[in-house]
């Protein structure tokens, strides 16, 4: 279902039971963060701060903290969502955005000096941050020729009531602000906090300059995403958001960000950075503010990073037919960015090679698992027996050394890195030299068995194969068989 704005979205959580409230009184400062970073460990629900300390606005935290949250905000699922996410993009200019006069974001107009942004219960989220961050962010832009909206997800440190630092990476965001001040003009930008589900979602894809993310946006959930002027500045932001904050980025002006802990886990260096001074603050009435837990993983970033494995099977596509791309799955662990493995239909000498070479083509990516069809991709230890049953060290590892990796990544020097790639494929041809049981993996078909019928009270939930096995598995009355095609078994039962 599409949701229209981020209230209806958390209502729907709440009665999935994906959402709980909490009343007992809490503080902004690390431990709210710190109760919303246990419950992700745990795949935890999103959390609904209702007493925050010294506030009447409540507090959300952790509602993109897990891959089911992400999908069911776009009604996908983790295992669907490429296909899907792909297949929606395929709807750009179907659902463009629409101007609309009014909107719930403008229900309370605050301009001058009465702009305050700690009327909002702004975060400090861990100990050796500089201060206090908004981080749940969908930062619009607009191109001052053609117009189009571009929006992303970056961070603002509170410099003061009226004015925020702003930390981004040189992409679209960065190259838009350089053409206002290359022709000598703050550039105009608008923070959404709390909007729907797709409009974030499309805020954290990756998109060539031209395009609209808030077309886009629309295209996911398939209805247009209407919009409404801003107050002070010549930008159109969502009119159903919970927040939205109007201001101006001006040139050549920097004062020191950072440290904050990065979504790798790791406190980036103090540095200096462009400013956003704010002149509007617009929100809806009884507005609910959104954070976001960023550090080590499992946190809140990784998972709204499952765009990136759009990006990886994009890369794949270009090469290999699509029916042997069977799964690309971003790990956790791995921050949703640097770890990747991908699930193939292995038809030829050196396929897994060649997958390697294409993924690790992706910036992001640094290391990657190349997988058989039988291996499910999101289980870790079904990856981890590949790994340790076909690929033969050195033979089956491809390495591409000193290459371009990303800035926040700490392993790397002026962002360069060393990739590599793991060839956990069996042998086709001559491609592998191996012992020829690597061709006689057993298979158990759980699947058909219900625990619940053997365990009084236990409630069996994984009745169904979690991947379509190559070949037959079953259960006889001679116990439990699985043989390659062209073997006989040779067992008896025991008497």
């Amino acid at each position: 279902m599409p949701f229209d704005d981020f209230r209806s979205f958390l209502s729907y959580l709440e009665s999935q039971g994906e959402l709980k409230r909490v009343t007992r009184e809490v503080d902004r400062y690390l431990e709210t963060t710190l109760v919303a970073k246990k419950s992700i460990d745990f795949q935890g629900p999103a959390l609904w701060f209702e007493n925050v300390k010294g506030y009447r606005v409540p507090l959300t935290v952790a509602v993109y903290g897990t891959q089911k949250r992400v999908c069911m905000g776009l009604d996908t699922t983790p295992e669907n969502f490429v296909r899907d996410y792909m297949a929606g993009s395929k709807r750009i200019g179907q659902y463009d955005p629409v101007l609309v006069k009014d909107g719930p974001c403008k229900e309370n107009i605050i301009t001058g000096d009465a702009v305050d942004l700690n009327m909002f219960p702004i975060t400090w989220h861990a100990k050796k941050d500089r201060g206090w961050y908004i981080d749940a962010t969908c930062c619009v832009v607009q191109h001052p020729v053609t117009r189009v909206h571009n929006a992303s997800v970056h961070r603002l440190y509170i410099h003061k009531k009226n004015q925020t630092g702003l930390w981004m990476s040189p992409f679209n965001l960065w190259h838009i602000i350089m053409m206002y001040w290359e022709r000598g003009e703050p550039c105009p930008m608008a923070v959404a906090i709390g909007a729907d589900p797709a409009t974030m979602m499309a805020a954290s894809t990756s998109m060539p300059l031209d395009e609209d993310e808030f077309a886009f946006a629309g295209a996911q959930r398939r209805k247009p995403v209407e919009l409404v002027r801003c107050e002070t500045i010549d930008v159109e932001v969502p009119a159903n958001a919970e927040i939205i904050i109007e201001g101006l980025i001006p040139p050549h002006e920097r004062l020191p960000e950072a440290p904050f802990v990065e979504f790798t886990g790791y406190y980036g260096d103090e540095r200096l950075a462009p400013v956003f001074n704010v002149t509007a603050i617009t929100h809806r009435n009884n507005p609910i503010y959104n954070d976001i837990v960023t550090g080590p993983p499992p946190d809140e970033n990784q998972p709204m990073l499952i765009t990136n494995q759009v990006e990886v099977y994009r890369a794949l596509e270009r090469v290999f037919p699509q029916e042997c791309i069977l799964d690309v799955y971003l790990t956790p662990g791995g921050c949703t960015y640097f770890d990747c493995v991908v699930r193939i239909k292995k038809v030829y000498p050196g396929h897994g090679k060649q997958v390697i070479s294409t993924v690790l083509s992706y910036q992001g990516v640094k290391n990657v698992w190349v997988v058989d069809e039988d291996i499910d991709a999101r289980n870790h230890i079904q990856v981890e027996w590949a790994f340790a049953t076909r690929c033969r060290g050195r033979d089956d590892v491809v390495f591409i050394q000193d290459t371009l990796g990303i800035p926040l990544d700490p392993t790397t020097t002026d962002s360069v890195v060393t990739k590599m790639g793991f060839d956990c494929t069996r042998p086709i041809g001559l491609d592998k030299v191996t012992s020829p049981m690597i061709n006689q993996p057993c298979y158990f078909p759980t699947h058909t068995i219900n625990l619940g019928d053997y365990i009084e009270g236990f409630v069996d939930t994984y009745t169904k194969p979690l991947i379509e096995l190559p070949e037959e598995s079953k259960i006889t009355g001679e116990g439990i068989t699985h043989l390659p095609t062209g073997m006989k078994s040779t067992a008896q039962r025991p008497s």
